[in-house]
């Protein structure tokens, strides 16, 4: 298996070969500092114009911090959380993570970007929020993990093992209404969480020994990690728990609210009575639940040659379910023939209405690519962020980083066709992490910097590193 290992140096980052497993949104639990970056000596080539009219904002806070996931809000809020270490500042407020290692934010901005209140939760080990959602009434409800102890609104939670679970619902305003925690004696992991159209809350992760959600009790089997689905009332009761196998990491909900989960396996698993045979090192399951938590449906991406890795999975509003990812290697998607240009590649998926692959689209370049978030707008096209350090080729179009690594958003149409591609960054490191889009399809791209970034017209500076947020109108 092939694995990731991050050299920083003085000047430099140098990207050693990879795993697929370890590039999630630059994880929570990874103490990695960010140093100044040469740029290669590669002549510019154009790139696609995103005509993009203005930007409404491009907010910053300072400090490492990593946004992991943002919404807005019908009128036009924007929540973002996800977590930070040792200092970090937002607005006029400043957050100190009460040990060496992070603790979790969760941030609002009005409309005009404006910061209106920013929580703070955890202990002294590493608490992390990977995901959030909002019910019709404006609550946020946040899931991560935490570590041996941790508080959150006030709730003092100690942890079976390492690392347990944590479900929290706030208002709008903040306030935390209740917390929830699962877990076991060895590590569990939160990872995804979505509500239905009555406020049933469904959530998703991963956990390696017998681990109790609820009144529920998960065996683990094999010596890896597993995947859970549970499914909550709005008041925070559990309804049903799920296990199967592999590293389940995201969920999405179609027209009719019944949960999608995803994530990878490496070895043959099963779901219910549906057996899973792995076919590379990495293949990626979605696996489509009922509202009672029946089993429906499976699919699967994998290839002898190839490892693949799920970031990110959503529907439009005519039931295609889009996903985006990351590969190496060669592999078949569908009908169509997938080979990496250089390490770890980009994909972009359409399955229609009926589970068949419509299109599949790569970006790459002969480094490593990152994708990290997937977005679809009322006309069901497709936007993806992330990030690359060398030039990097969607379709016709070569985006040339200004430094060691640049982020980048793309938009195809339901087609598959690229619209546009545009990077922003500055000298050194900049990845996008997290992306969204409003009621009326102004896009939001969230992510990190080094020292400054330029965003369209507006440039953000801070001393060392630091959290951008960017509304674009295109």
């Amino acid at each position: 298996m092939i694995r990731y290992f991050f050299t920083i140096k003085t000047h430099t980052i140098t990207m050693c070969k990879n795993n697929l497993l370890c590039s999630l949104l630059i994880a929570g639990a990874m103490a990695m500092t960010f140093s100044s970056c040469k740029k290669e000596d590669t002549p510019p080539t154009p790139a696609v114009d995103p005509e993009i009219s203005t930007t409404p904002y491009a907010v910053k806070a300072t400090g490492y911090i990593t946004p992991k996931k943002q919404l807005v809000d019908k009128d036009g809020n924007l929540y973002v959380t996800g977590s930070f270490s040792g200092i970090a500042v937002f607005g006029t407020t400043t957050l100190t993570a009460q040990g060496q290692s992070d603790d979790i934010f969760l941030a609002k901005y009005n409309a005009k970007g404006e910061l209106q209140w920013v929580k703070q939760e955890g202990g002294a080990d590493t608490d992390v929020a990977r995901s959030l959602a909002l019910d019709a009434s404006g609550n946020v409800f946040v899931i991560g993990e935490f570590s041996y102890t941790a508080l959150i609104g006030g709730t003092s939670l100690t942890s079976k093992g390492y690392k347990d679970i944590f479900l929290a619902k706030y208002t709008s305003e903040g306030t935390v209404q209740w917390v929830k925690q699962a877990g076991s004696t060895n590590l569990d992991y939160g990872y995804d969480v979505a509500i239905d159209g009555t406020d049933n809350i469904y959530i998703t992760g991963n956990f390696y020994a017998e681990t109790i959600i609820g009144n529920t009790t998960l065996t683990a089997v094999g010596n890896g990690r597993n995947t859970y689905i549970a499914k909550y009332t709005s008041s925070g009761e559990v309804q049903w728990v799920k296990s199967g196998g592999g590293y389940g990491r995201y969920i999405t909900l179609d027209g009719a609210g019944t949960p999608y989960i995803a994530g990878e396996f490496y070895d043959d698993i099963s779901f219910g009575d549906k057996k899973l045979t792995v076919q590379g090192n990495s293949d990626i399951f979605i696996v489509h639940y009922s509202a009672t938590g029946e089993v429906l449906d499976i699919r699967t991406i994998g290839s002898a040659n190839a490892e693949f890795s799920i970031r990110d999975l959503k529907f439009d509003a005519s039931g295609n379910l889009y996903t985006t990812g990351l590969f190496t290697g060669t592999g078949t998607v569908g009908t169509t023939t997938l080979t990496s240009k250089g390490q770890t590649d980009v994909f972009t998926l359409k399955y229609n209405n009926t589970g068949a692959v419509q299109w599949v689209k790569v970006a790459a370049s002969n480094n490593d690519d990152y994708v990290n978030a997937l977005g679809i707008d009322g006309s069901g096209n497709v936007y993806i962020t992330g990030y690359f350090y060398n030039p990097f080729t969607l379709e016709s179009t070569t985006l040339t980083p200004a430094g060691g690594s640049d982020l980048f958003v793309a938009k195809y149409n339901n087609a598959g066709e690229l619209q546009w591609a545009q990077k922003a960054g500055g000298e050194s490191t900049d990845m996008g992490t997290t992306l969204t889009l409003d009621r009326s399809n102004n896009l939001y791209v969230a992510g990190l910097f080094y020292k400054s970034i330029q965003l369209h017209e507006t440039t953000l500076t801070a001393e060392k590193e630091g959290l951008f947020l960017w509304k674009v109108k295109h």
